[in-house]
């Protein structure tokens, strides 16, 4: 046995129930599994009795002659229900709310698109699947839809439409007919649509949907979505699908051609060399094919608080106990070289190793998830193959530290401006060591700790388990990060990354500048990662880097750092970032394919990211973490402190000041700092044009699905234009809103956009004019799709002489 392994078996003195109980927990997974399935069986049966049941008392129903009858209620009702939506501006579509949910895809989109979309709306038809708490969708043989319909009040009880298999048709047949509006014979809000002309047809239940996240929730906004397999709504009302006619525009604003990418627009870049603001780890001449040779030869080691305190350094001490009982001090790096190249054949094994030189944290540490994954999981083949093939080769990356990574990087702290350029090799081994655990005094976040205010970078939280043993956020996650190491194990990329912290200590005073907006493509269908390619491709970030990637974060950021994993290396090193300073990485690679977002994440395969390299050998694909603040109301987004943050902020991720203008490519973006965060999509992006503006960059805004807030944003920015605002005028506009309307706790009765309308040029009058809506229409000329646009047709001026907005049919902003 190791030294380390003596020490392990000597402070706790229970090696006999340590193994008896890696027994218990194996036979504890293989019960699980059997419930699990017997279960699954149950389910399944119990289901098909309900719909047996359903079936018949349809049939009945109609020998009764009173088929026509309940037809022609339902389609009353579907006209009355499509009319409330309309008046309650509802978006008409249903988010996931299960971990099912992420195997279902929208017809009209192709699988590529999806599993690489990196902002994946809540709210898009591919969500709908089967749930605890929105009911279960089946086809038929005969492809009609049947559904069990789930109480929303009480998950996990059916309601009476579908109502269960212990009661016999003729008492659930008593019950819908002896109930009041709700039934299905009184047109109740909560009864299923009857599909006339067709006798054997299941009833659908209706599924509840909920507003999207840059509307407050109230009651409404709630609607009933009535939804088939392929998760388009189905309405009796022509006007209501008129509604989702494809021939409406998609984006808005100036060719997305037109703008510029890297590396087409770039300047050459200068030599690659290190200076006092730039650390490289490796020598800078690249030879095609073949990762950079390190930087010094041998490795020289530093142990200070301006570095990294490596693994693999001599001032790396850890406390063993000999054999004969005496205590003594040793290399933690001899510890872990020990742990890791004895015989690891599971998952129990692998806990074993880690805690050999984490010894304090044994009590600490969960590792149920680790287990699950690869017990519960990974089917058996996978998980051999990992233990024998992959985690051997992990080990050797890991162990090779000291010949690969030559020198400590420096922490990139507050305040700095500096860049650390390492070879794609580098960051492996140092994510493997991050895998094992290794990194010394980065388990301990005390407010008094060496690094409370950095990130964590051990993998110890994506071990942890969830209630029932498999956490699936975390088994998702572990998926993703496995085939990393399995692609670089197998082949090594050979090219580069850097990792730049910027700020900006003097900002620019927003109310003086007279900088135009930019221009603008503004855009319902794409995502950053995909569709900005070459382009300033924002990351909506958390100011602790990284977010809860490697914990139970899976929105925006987290997901980007998974199919980047090389991205989470930004951990080891970046410090919290301040209100006026942000990070860039250029050059990471995309390792992995994903569909799904937040719960419904899933690893959705391998993706070869053919993106073209730079002189210095990074991938042409540059990122910025900025963070939003995060916001309670609606009101408080307009108070001068907070836009001016916010433009502080995204101008400090936008700004180069060492790159001409017309050299610089154009940012990628989208709904930054809404949904979790709580921020307005229209007020983030009219000050993401304004910070871009003063940026001297073009903007591409990628919506996500919204169609609605897609026109927004380009009438704003053409209504900018044709009365020739700049951003000062917007910021002083911002101003005055927040000093007359802004006021209230609650969202006010005129939003920023129709204030600022209102105080240019009395815009519904306007536009009503003898030539101004012509001239409106002319000076959408050439750009996209906005000459199609007819004055505002989107807006309806309801009774009390508002304007209202119809949202999206299918969106809702999930991003952080």
């Amino acid at each position: 046995m190791s030294t380390g392994n003596c020490h392990r078996d000597s402070e706790t003195g229970e090696p006999t129930k340590k193994r008896l109980r890696q027994t218990s927990i194996l036979d504890s997974f293989s019960f699980q599994r059997k419930i699990s399935k017997r279960a699954e069986e149950s389910q399944n049966l119990v289901e098909e009795a309900i719909l047996s049941d359903l079936a018949n008392e349809k049939e009945e129903d109609m020998s009764d002659n009173r088929g026509e009858e309940m037809s022609q209620q339902m389609r009353e009702r579907a006209a009355g229900a499509a009319e409330r939506r309309r008046s309650a501006k509802s978006p008409w579509s249903t988010p996931p709310h299960d971990d099912e949910s992420h195997d279902d895809q929208p017809a009209n989109q192709s699988p590529s698109s999806h599993h690489h979309r990196h902002h994946k709306s809540h709210d898009s038809p591919s969500s709908h699947s089967s749930s605890s708490r929105h009911g279960r969708h089946k086809p038929s043989p005969s492809g009609v839809v049947r559904s069990k319909y789930v109480d929303e009040d009480k998950p996990g009880t059916s309601r009476d439409t579908t109502s269960t298999s212990h009661h016999g048709r003729r008492d659930h047949k008593h019950k819908r007919r002896s109930r009041s509006d709700s039934s299905p014979e009184h047109g109740g809000p909560n009864s299923p649509i009857v599909i006339p002309d067709s006798p054997t047809t299941i009833p659908e239940s209706p599924v509840l949907s909920e507003p999207p996240m840059d509307s407050p929730a109230s009651p409404s906004n709630q609607s009933d979505t009535l939804v088939y397999e392929d998760s388009e709504p189905v309405f009796s009302n022509p006007d209501v699908l008129s509604q989702r006619d494809p021939s409406q525009p998609s984006w808005f604003g100036t060719p997305i051609s037109a703008l510029n990418r890297t590396p087409a627009c770039s300047s050459s870049l200068p030599s690659l060399k290190p200076d006092s603001h730039h650390t490289v780890l490796f020598r800078p001449h690249l030879r095609p094919g073949d990762p950079p040779r390190p930087f010094p030869d041998k490795y020289r080691d530093v142990w200070d608080d301006a570095h990294v305190r490596m693994p693999c350094s001599d001032e790396n001490l850890y406390p063993v106990q000999d054999q004969d009982g005496s205590k003594t001090v040793k290399s933690r790096w001899e510890v872990v070289q020990s742990a890791l190249l004895g015989n690891i054949q599971n998952s129990l094994d692998l806990e074993e190793a880690i805690l050999t030189y984490n010894s304090r944290y044994a009590n600490r540490w969960d590792f149920r998830g680790l287990h699950s994954f690869f017990t519960e999981y990974l089917d058996d083949d996978e998980a051999r193959s990992f233990f024998k093939v992959t985690l051997p080769a992990m080990v050797k990356l890991a162990l090779r530290l000291p010949e690969i990574v030559t020198q400590s990087p420096p922490l990139l702290k507050k305040q700095m401006r500096h860049s650390i350029t390492l070879s794609q090799l580098q960051v492996a081994s140092l994510l493997a060591n991050a895998f094992f655990c290794t990194f010394p005094r980065r388990n301990a976040y005390q407010r008094n700790s060496e690094y409370s205010s950095f990130p964590s970078i051990n993998f110890n939280d994506l071990f942890k388990g969830g209630k029932h043993g498999v956490d699936r956020r975390r088994a998702e996650k572990l998926k993703t990060l496995v085939h990393y190491f399995k692609r670089v194990t197998i082949r090594m990329p050979s090219g580069t990354l850097t990792f730049r912290r910027q700020s900006f200590p003097k900002m620019p005073v927003w109310k003086t500048c007279k900088d135009p907006l930019s221009r603008l493509h503004v855009s319902a269908e794409g995502t950053i990662e995909e569709d900005g390619t070459g382009m300033l491709q924002v990351d909506f970030a958390n100011k602790v880097i990284g977010g809860g990637v490697l914990g139970l974060g899976l929105v925006q950021e987290e997901i980007r750092f998974l199919i980047c994993p090389e991205m989470i290396l930004s951990r080891l090193f970046t410090e919290t970032l301040e209100p006026d300073e942000c990070l860039v990485i250029i050059g990471a690679e995309q390792y992995s394919c994903y569909k799904g977002y937040s719960d419904t994440y899933k690893w959705a395969g391998d993706y070869q990211d053919q993106t073209t390299r730079d002189t210095w050998g990074r991938r042409c694909t540059e990122v910025v973490a900025i963070d939003a603040l995060k916001y309670r109301t609606y009101t408080e987004q307009c108070n001068p402190g907070m836009v001016k943050r916010e433009l502080d902020k995204a101008f400090c991720g936008f700004h180069r000041s060492d790159v001409l203008p017309i050299k610089l490519s154009a940012i990628a973006t989208g709904n930054w700092g809404c949904g979790a965060f709580g921020g307005d999509s229209r007020i983030k992006g009219l000050i993401q044009m304004m910070a871009a503006a003063v940026a001297k960059r073009d903007l591409v805004y990628f919506t996500f699905g919204n169609a609605q807030l897609a026109e927004d944003l380009y009438k704003m920015h053409e209504f900018a234009e044709a009365n020739s605002l700049t951003v000062g005028d917007l910021w002083n506009v911002i101003q005055s809103y927040n000093r007359t309307c802004a006021k209230t706790s609650r969202k006010p009765a005129v939003e920023l956009f129709n204030y600022i309308y209102q105080m240019y040029s009395d815009f519904q009058d306007s536009t009503d004019e003898e030539g101004a809506g012509q001239n409106w229409e002319e000076g959408a000329e050439g750009k996209g799709h906005g000459s199609q646009i007819k004055g505002w047709g989107s807006d309806e001026e309801g009774a009390d002489g508002r304007t209202e907005r119809k949202e999206s049919l299918d969106y809702k902003a999930m991003t952080p």
